[in-house]
């Protein structure tokens, strides 16, 4: 009975959990924030947890009473709400973008010590993507150009993209090439005037570079409307 008891709990728990990215907390009876992540995946990595039958896990398994989540949209939200919170959270980019013999293409970054990638992935099929969808642009067939496209330093913008949830939008504050706020709005009028958007900007914490590789594959995804800094 007890692994009915069981089964009945994870069904329970997981039925209502989206299988969305975001940011999920397990919670014990009390309501106390027993576990927490940000996940790709919040329904399959809320099951994956109950199935484990790692020693890691037991304590959470048998504690957990109620899971919550927030939904985050894209890495880069996620991304920006841990850096408001002081949370470092490192990632891997073993590949990277390299442009040979007029050709671009992904390697391992351990392959070169001595060229700096021009942008990095988590995955060799994430970095495939991205050769793909350059090469099908003509101006990116000069490698300067796409620099160009992607080059962060001395950028003062405001930047619009897609929000959490549908009708609402993010906002990014770049100053001299670093992301220093964020903040959400619905309506292009709630954010005209600095003094506007100084009311719904959210403060980074922590420093923003390694935010810089993300935010440039979606200026080449064109996730985002880039915009002067308004007065």
């Amino acid at each position: 009975t007890n692994a009915k008891t069981y089964i009945n709990k994870i069904k329970q728990l997981t039925q209502d959990l989206p299988n969305e990215k975001g940011f999920v907390y397990f919670q014990d009876e009390a309501g106390k924030i027993i576990f927490s992540d940000y996940v790709q995946d919040i329904n399959k990595f809320s099951k994956k947890v109950f199935n484990s039958k790692s020693k890691k896990w037991e304590q959470v398994q048998k504690d957990v009473e109620q899971i919550n989540f927030e939904l985050t949209g894209t890495d880069i939200i996620a991304k920006l709400i841990l850096n408001s919170k002081k949370v470092k959270k490192k990632e891997v980019l073993p590949f990277g973008l390299y442009f040979r013999n007029n050709k671009y293409i992904v390697e391992k970054n351990t392959l070169n010590k001595t060229e700096k990638a021009i942008l990095k992935f988590r995955s060799f099929t994430q970095g495939a993507k991205a050769v793909q969808f350059i090469g099908a642009q003509e101006e990116y067939n000069d490698v300067n150009v796409l620099k160009q496209k992607i080059e962060f330093r001395k950028r003062n913008e405001l930047w619009l993209g897609t929000g959490r949830k549908l009708g609402e939008k993010l906002f990014l504050i770049i100053e001299n090439g670093k992301v220093i706020s964020f903040g959400f709005y619905e309506l292009f009028t709630q954010i005209q005037t600095l003094s506007k958007l100084a009311k719904l900007k959210i403060d980074l914490q922590l420093s923003s570079t390694d935010l810089n590789n993300e935010l440039q594959l979606a200026l080449l995804r064109g996730d985002f409307e880039t915009l002067p800094l308004p007065k």
